[in-house]
């Protein structure tokens, strides 16, 4: 939990992976991704989760970026993987309240994690939420988006960290991303929405064609 008289994440009591998927669990099967993935998959998908993708390797320095959240060395990188547990179970009750940026309107009851395993290690990242209605043999990364959540606590600091990340996000995903953080002003989690009043490419009337565009992609013939 973000204690803002110390500045800080304090961590929960998770001391085992067992504990870690029932806390997945506990969250239903739109959200148990993280339990059937391998683990090169989950290092991915927990990365876009935090904003850092697949640099998460266990370090330890205080800026230690953990995605191996399954696993663990020591007993510092346990407390910080608590720590990022925390986080976890915190942005995954922020997607089920479902309070999406108007851009994300077709994702209302209609949503689920996931990663594209093809994409995993690509330069340029996909999301990791997709709409649920999709067969998985149409489920497209082009209609996924990314919800990620901050440690930073001021809208300058994630401002400046979605302006970072969207750079290293596929073209079509620049405006379909959804930061989460702790407002000291607010004293409440916001959802930083800064970026998407500012586009227009991508909004919810152009997900039925995105999805003509992507069917007719997959009829074409392949080549010889």
């Amino acid at each position: 939990m973000y204690n803002a008289d110390e500045g800080s994440w304090n961590p929960v009591l998770i001391d085992h992976q067992h504990t870690l998927t029932e806390l997945i669990q506990s969250h239903g099967s739109d959200y148990d991704f993280p339990l059937g993935a391998s683990p090169n998959d989950n290092d991915a998908f927990f990365g876009l989760c935090f904003g850092h993708f697949l640099e998460g390797e266990l370090r330890a320095e205080d800026d230690e970026l953990v995605t191996r959240l399954f696993f663990g060395s020591d007993q510092e990188s346990d407390q910080k993987r608590r720590n990022k547990a925390f986080q976890y179970d915190k942005l995954i009750q922020l997607i089920k309240k479902q309070e999406f940026p108007p851009e994300f309107e077709e994702l209302i009851n209609n949503h689920m994690l996931y990663l594209d395993s093809a994409t995993a290690e690509e330069k340029s990242k996909y999301g990791n939420v997709y709409p649920k209605d999709v067969a998985p043999n149409q489920r497209h990364p082009f209609l996924s988006a990314l919800f990620m959540i901050s440690g930073y606590t001021s809208k300058d600091e994630v401002e400046k960290q979605v302006d970072m990340l969207s750079k290293r996000l596929h073209p079509n995903l620049r405006n379909r991303m959804a930061v989460y953080y702790f407002s000291l002003e607010t004293e409440r989690y916001e959802c930083f929405d800064e970026h998407l009043k500012l586009a227009f490419l991508h909004r919810p009337s152009n997900y039925l064609q995105k999805m003509r565009v992507i069917r007719l992609w997959q009829q074409l013939p392949s080549p010889p």
